[in-house]
């Protein structure tokens, strides 16, 4: 709880800047004390928070119909490059992505013949840094009741 000291005069207006605030819900209510002694609460207030900085997520994970999107969320602009490492290790995927910087979808296909399991995407960012992730690519079965 934090507390904001009231200033003499007719009209007052108050302003306070929250300090620790979460990704995600945030819940807020005001509670107000008068001159006599009498308080009074308003409604709470729920505030979304975004994730800020960069991001990099896959989806659907596991996969569907060997399809990957790959969302790239407050991305600089450059040059990222991509590798798909299957589960023996091999590199069976590799490509560039040159983007202006901000938020892009790049869909990356496997091959119908792609083995089940998981593999690893690796996205290597302009400035040399890398973030790894398992994607999983599964084997649907399909049954026939006789």
């Amino acid at each position: 709880m934090v507390t904001v000291a009231a200033i003499n005069g007719v009209a007052n207006n108050y302003h306070l800047l929250a300090q620790q605030i979460l990704p995600g819900y945030n819940y807020y209510r005001i509670r107000s004390v008068d001159i006599n002694a009498k308080t009074n609460y308003t409604q709470v207030v729920k505030v979304f928070v975004g994730k800020s900085g960069s991001e990099i997520t896959i989806y659907p994970n596991p996969l569907k119909n060997g399809t990957i999107n790959l969302q790239l969320t407050n991305q600089r602009p450059g040059i990222d490059e991509i590798k798909l490492i299957n589960p023996l290790g091999q590199e069976i995927i590799s490509k560039k992505i040159i983007h202006t910087g901000g938020n892009i979808i790049e869909t990356i296909e496997l091959n119908s013949g792609s083995a089940k399991g998981i593999y690893q995407l690796k996205v290597i960012k302009p400035d040399g840094s890398e973030q790894l992730s398992r994607v999983v690519n599964y084997l649907v079965f399909k049954y026939h009741l006789q």
